[in-house]
């Protein structure tokens, strides 16, 4: 656990002046996660996903965030970085870090996130020759191929 150091002074005035420090120990606040909501680590080029940045026990305070993709810095100051119409640039680990008054948070653990291209097989036609072979192809939701069949059409 991390722990800030805040110097108070305290000033009394009676007949003399003096100046007394006191020193204590803060505990920092926790250090942030990355979430990525729908929670697929792994998107396809096009697709929405929002990088979310969460602080346990900070719920109702009043945070400003900050973002990096690797090593570069992010022009976000809000909990979510929303992400449209993905590109293979997006991917990347995402971190953040939280600052309440003048204190910033540790920076979060990394959370990767990879962009494909995204697997387009669509049959628009399907030519059927007597003796020779088609194919059929099945993506599922997720833009993997689900099964492929050759089929074969006798005489």
């Amino acid at each position: 656990m991390s722990v800030h150091l805040h110097v108070y002074i305290c000033l009394c005035v009676c007949v003399q002046s003096s100046a007394e420090t006191v020193s204590f120990a803060l505990p920092a606040p926790p250090k942030p996660t990355v979430t990525l909501q729908p929670s697929w680590t792994q998107i396809y080029r096009g697709e929405t996903v929002t990088v979310r940045c969460e602080i346990q026990g900070g719920e109702g305070a009043q945070w400003t965030y900050g973002w990096r993709r690797g090593q570069l810095k992010l022009n976000e100051t809000s909990r979510e970085y929303r992400i449209s119409r993905a590109t293979e640039s997006d991917g990347g680990g995402y971190r953040c870090r939280c600052r309440r008054s003048s204190s910033w948070t540790e920076w979060s653990d990394f959370t990767a996130l990879t962009v494909s291209c995204k697997l387009n097989i669509f049959l628009s036609f399907i030519l059927i020759y007597i003796g020779g072979p088609f194919i059929w192809i099945h993506r599922n939701k997720m833009g993997m191929v689900g099964d492929i069949k050759v089929l074969f059409v006798a005489h």
